[in-house]
């Protein structure tokens, strides 16, 4: 039996989760990206912590003594696919990255109610379809 394709399906292969936060502990001299400086999660991880209820995502680099938060919509809204070699994984920019849990879910938060009505809503009312 493959048991670490199982592990795969119910919990991420890379770190712990926690209540709803998957924590994972990292060395930015070899998992930060450089080109675009990103935190990248594999997706195959970031999947199975949704599945186990995860929000937020925890990344903390053991050499920078620094601490990473993002909420899951946010990696979501403003992430991007990659694949280096190692399998696909969603990268998400320094930048968006909050060095506290309440800041990230404050951005989190702006996110959603920024986000535009969906266009196919915005049609129908132009076409008569809201009367």
């Amino acid at each position: 039996m493959d048991t670490e394709g199982l592990r795969k399906l119910d919990a991420p292969a890379h770190g712990r989760v926690s209540g709803d936060v998957w924590r994972k502990a990292v060395r930015g001299s070899l998992h930060m990206l450089r080109a675009r400086q990103a935190w990248a999660l594999d997706l195959a991880d970031l999947d199975a912590a949704k599945r186990k209820g995860v929000r937020l995502v925890h990344v903390q680099d053991l050499e920078a003594l620094a601490h990473h938060w993002a909420d899951v919509q946010t990696i979501e809204a403003r992430g991007f696919d990659l694949d280096r070699g190692y399998g696909r994984q969603r990268g998400l920019a320094l930048v968006d990255w909050r060095p506290t849990r309440a800041a990230a879910l404050r951005l989190g938060r702006d996110l959603a109610a920024s986000e535009p009505e969906p266009a196919g809503v915005q049609t129908s009312l132009w076409q008569g379809g809201g009367r």
